[in-house]
């Protein structure tokens, strides 16, 4: 990893999605792809419903139980750095792991739109700061130690972290990803569903009910250009979204995708979760070394 990419991450969020996601996209022959909507029979799924929880915004769905954790994903972020900052030491160069490193829990959750009444109050449609204000973990560097960052510590392994929304790297085992491949058909397969359509139907009803115009873009009312306009305009979509349910509805729509599509590929879904206790474990082993 070069101190490029290293720089662009921010630090354990951004590492990792430079580590992960590598601007590759999710094609038919990769895990998880599968087949279209019609050939799904959601009969024996009716039930499944995803955890919405309006206290802390959160949605957890079926497929979650074959992610790492957040905490996981910290693990693997330490065993990183530390393994960087003993090689520039060695190199002669400079380096201290950043104190604060941010994690993907921090991060809201806007899959179905603005939703969250105390965000929108604060930040209308802007996104709440996840870190304090740094320009990335090599920020502190000379040239001098980025030379060494890229020419002597580009080689260190940034562990695979298996996320939602994370595809394979060049070299890295597709079959630790077919999770997330899941999570993304399940999505899309949703949005085909016509119960789909119908919350939304309900949800941009609401939205005009108040006098707002319509941007499906940015999945509720016209956003305004002044900031109060904006937040007003967040309030009101939190509150509509609330109204008809719509979190909770269509997440469940999702979780039905995601059960039918666990249970046809659960022996894959088993064996990338064994690769995966796999790489944690070796992420421990390494903090541990440094301790």
């Amino acid at each position: 990893m070069t101190s490029a990419q290293i720089r662009k991450g921010g630090a354990l969020l951004g590492v990792a999605l430079a580590a992960i996601l590598t601007g590759c996209s999710q094609t038919n022959n990769q895990p998880g792809a599968a087949p279209d909507i019609e050939s799904i029979d959601l009969s024996a799924y009716a039930d499944v419903k995803a955890t919405v929880s309006y206290e802390n915004y959160t949605v957890v769905y079926p497929i979650d139980a074959y992610y790492m954790s957040v905490e996981d994903g910290d693990v693997i972020a330490t065993a990183y750095y530390l393994q960087f900052e003993a090689c520039m030491k060695e190199h002669g160069a400079n380096y201290t792991i950043p104190s604060y490193l941010p994690s993907n829990a921090e991060i809201g959750f806007r899959r179905y739109g603005i939703w969250n009444s105390e965000e929108a109050a604060s930040f209308g449609y802007g996104l709440p700061p996840a870190a304090p204000e740094d320009d990335g973990p090599l920020a502190q560097l000379s040239e001098k130690d980025l030379l060494v960052a890229d020419q002597d510590c580009a080689g260190i392994e940034y562990l695979t972290y298996v996320e939602a929304g994370a595809v394979p790297s060049d070299g890295s085992d597709a079959a630790l990803f077919i999770a997330p491949g899941i999570g993304r058909t399940a999505y899309e397969m949703a949005q085909k569903d016509p119960r789909w359509a119908s919350v939304d139907s309900e949800y941009y009803e609401c939205v005009e009910d108040a006098g707002y115009t319509i941007d499906e873009s940015a999945m509720g009312p016209t956003i305004p250009e002044d900031q109060e306009g904006a937040i007003r305009a967040a309030l009101l979509a939190a509150s509509c979204s609330k109204d008809v349910d719509r979190v909770q509805r269509l997440a469940d729509i999702e979780a039905q995708f995601q059960a039918a599509l666990i249970d046809q590929q659960q022996a894959a879904l088993n064996e990338s979760l064994e690769q995966q206790k796999l790489i944690v474990e070796k992420a421990r082993g390494i903090v541990e070394s440094y301790s």
